[in-house]
């Protein structure tokens, strides 16, 4: 179904939400019909928006101008007054994060971020903000970073995920995060999960809970010729992996949207693809099992577009849900369901 001009659409508890430039958010509620934005585009938002759900409500972040941002957007589409948490993001970068719960766990959200230089030779870094604790340092001195991606393994225990961008080469490292009784958080010690090659572009990570563990996820150029979705398990103190599993393209791709779709409890992703080498070959939306070791299956085939530029999508808790992309200058937006 179309809802609208293409936008950077997330997917939450409250709806499709797009944010505008001046921060407003403009809500789609989604059902059997959706009534389509009227809102030509011009003055959307052209940084992407993380959604948290708070049980009915859902938490948004951001950054623009420097700081990263959040506002709540209630049950009913209500928007309560922008806030801002750190002083310290870099432009044009995504944040992510989780809401830590269940349990003994204390209800907090956590989003980790690309901060702006903090190092002699200019590195970005990532770092953690944690709700009512303020904001953690990740990764070390001399490592930078270029995307981050936070994944609960259970409640009091997260994992982060972030990958460098350099001339020669693009490491992945991963760190722990706990979270006592009291949201008091602790980082542990940080790993290299392997050593992927170079890219002209800036790749988002990604990591997807599988049924024996986490699996990084990567999109970019397997050598000089090949492109591909590199899969890497996350282990922590081992040495890095010579290799990841691939998934090949066939041709590159920029952007090259990925991102996990848990729909029906299972361990899935959602992806986007050429369908032939030639670079005028459309685009498909797929979505695709995942094993512990990575390796990837592609199993249905969701929307396709001469281009498609963005994905989202959102998993309720019956385990049925939404998929969203923008495919040619339009917004779509596909309903999943569970069979029997």
């Amino acid at each position: 179904m179309d809802i609208g001009t293409g936008s950077l659409v997330e997917l939450g508890a409250v709806g499709a939400v797009v944010r505008r430039k001046d921060d407003e958010i403009l809500l789609v509620r989604l059902g059997e019909k959706i009534v389509p934005l009227s809102d030509d585009g011009k003055l959307y938002a052209r940084g992407k928006t993380l959604l948290i759900d708070r049980g009915k409500d859902t938490m948004s972040y951001w950054i623009t101008g420097g700081k990263l941002r959040r506002r709540l957007i209630d049950a009913e589409g209500k928007t309560a007054p922008v806030e801002t948490i750190a002083e310290d993001a870099e432009d044009g970068t995504v944040p992510h994060g989780v809401r830590n719960e269940g349990g003994s766990a204390v209800a907090q959200d956590v989003v980790a971020y690309v901060a702006r230089q903090r190092s002699q030779d200019g590195e970005r870094h990532a770092q953690v903000w944690v709700e009512g604790k303020g904001v953690l340092p990740l990764s070390s001195e001399g490592s930078g970073a270029a995307s981050v991606w936070v994944t609960a393994t259970a409640p009091g225990r997260l994992v982060i995920v972030w990958n460098d961008a350099r001339a020669a080469l693009t490491p992945v490292h991963a760190a722990p995060l706990e979270l006592d009784g009291a949201g008091e958080p602790r980082v542990g010690p940080e790993t290299m999960l392997w050593m992927g090659s170079p890219s002209a572009s800036f790749p988002s990570i990604s990591a997807v809970r599988t049924e024996g563990g986490l699996v990084t996820l990567l999109p970019l150029p397997r050598n000089g010729l090949d492109f591909g979705l590199a899969a890497i398990p996350v282990v922590f103190g081992a040495r890095p992996l010579e290799d990841a599993l691939w998934l090949d393209y066939p041709n590159g791709l920029d952007p090259a949207p990925v991102l996990p779709a848990r729909f029906c409890d299972k361990p899935l992703i959602a992806l986007v693809r050429p369908t032939a080498r030639p670079p005028s070959s459309p685009k498909v939306v797929e979505l695709a099992s995942i094993e512990s070791s990575g390796r990837i299956t592609v199993r249905l085939e969701v929307g396709r577009a001469s281009r498609i530029d963005h994905l989202s999508s959102w998993v309720s808790p019956k385990g049925d849900g939404w998929v969203a992309w923008v495919g040619d200058g339009r917004t779509w937006v596909r309903h999943v369901r569970c069979g029997k």
